[in-house]
């Protein structure tokens, strides 16, 4: 749940209708291999997942802001930092769109990401992941650009 999976992800949806309700919310997600395995290593999130959630409950954050906590898939001894980011963004090539069938022969379509590297931002999710640390982005519910809403309101007054 890094960079534009936090628009479609349940785990930081249901972290926003908690935030919605006035509960402070974490979105929890363990991210999968960089080299493609499909091995899930959850030790990084039973060795620093309670400190992390620990911490965070301590902090005073605004109701309307929720925290986005990723963990990166690596040894549970391997050396990891704690990074503050902000949400990454991947570059066009990495997502692309696949059709598929279900069981009852219905269509649907699944996101589906190639290996093409994404352009790193620094301090980004993505970064911080890509670096082996444990990402933790602070998101907010509304999502007005604000500086478009000038704009718009300079043509439509």
């Amino acid at each position: 749940n890094i960079a534009e999976d936090v628009s479609y992800s349940g785990t930081v949806s249901a972290a926003k209708e908690g935030a919605i309700a006035g509960i402070r919310s974490i979105a929890l997600s363990q991210t999968m291999a960089l080299d493609g395995s499909r091995t899930i290593n959850f030790g990084v999130v039973e060795k620093h997942g309670t400190k992390v959630i620990k911490k965070l409950l301590k902090l005073d954050w605004p109701t309307d802001t929720l925290m986005n906590v990723n963990f990166p898939a690596i040894a549970t001894n391997a050396p990891c930092d704690i990074r503050v980011t902000k949400q990454g963004k991947r570059t066009a090539q990495v997502l692309s769109i696949e059709q598929r069938t279900d069981p009852r022969n219905n269509l649907y379509y699944w996101y589906d990401f190639n290996s093409v590297m994404s352009k790193l931002t620094k301090g980004s999710d993505i970064e911080a992941i890509i670096q082996w640390h444990i990402s933790i982005t602070p998101l907010q519910l509304n999502q007005t650009d604000a500086g478009m809403k000038k704009k718009l309101e300079k043509v439509f007054g």
